[in-house]
This record gives C-alpha cells, structure tokens and sequence, in this order.
C-alpha cells in the first residue's frame, strides 16, 4: 500500500511538472528610468538604427595551403555597416 501511495504521488509529481510552481510565482514588472538624454522632445531629432546590409555568397570546394580538401560554404559579407541616423520627421 505504501508503494502504491508513493508511486502514485510520484507520478501525480511528474506529470504536473513546473506548472504549479509557474502559477504560484509574481511577475512583477519595473520601469527603467529614463535619462534625460533619452527623454522625447518635440525639438529633439529622433534617432533610427539603420540595419547592416549583408550578402551571401558561395565559396567553391577548393584545396587549402595544407592540401586539405574545403567542402564548398556560404559566407556572409557586410556591404555597409548598421550605424545610427536621424529620423527626418519633415520639418523645416
């Protein structure tokens, strides 16, 4: 009897798993404070970040300075970095 109660609770255990311990937790959410650099002005440019361009491209199987063989690979390239600009809001 004692077996059968312990397998019992043992399998009530694992097929629960972490949900009852998920729904018992608080999520609590904390807002970050801003800087006054980040605050938002209406005279303040707004900046973007304008992502990397980037090509694929296939290199061949070749034969390295070694004499290994290099099974045939993509490589990807950055064409023009990702970097930071001004949003032009079309004010004057």
């Amino acid at each position: 009897m004692l077996q059968r109660s312990f397998l019992f609770l043992i399998m009530a255990i694992s097929f629960m798993g972490c949900t009852f311990i998920h729904k018992t937790q608080a999520h609590n959410v904390v807002p970050m404070p801003v800087s006054s650099q980040e605050k938002f002005s209406p005279d303040n440019e707004e900046k973007v970040w304008v992502e990397a361009e980037t090509k694929k491209v296939w290199v061949n199987n070749h034969v390295d300075e070694s004499g290994d063989m290099v099974e045939g690979h993509y490589k990807h390239i950055i064409v023009t970095p990702g970097h930071w600009a001004v949003k032009d809001g079309g004010k004057k």
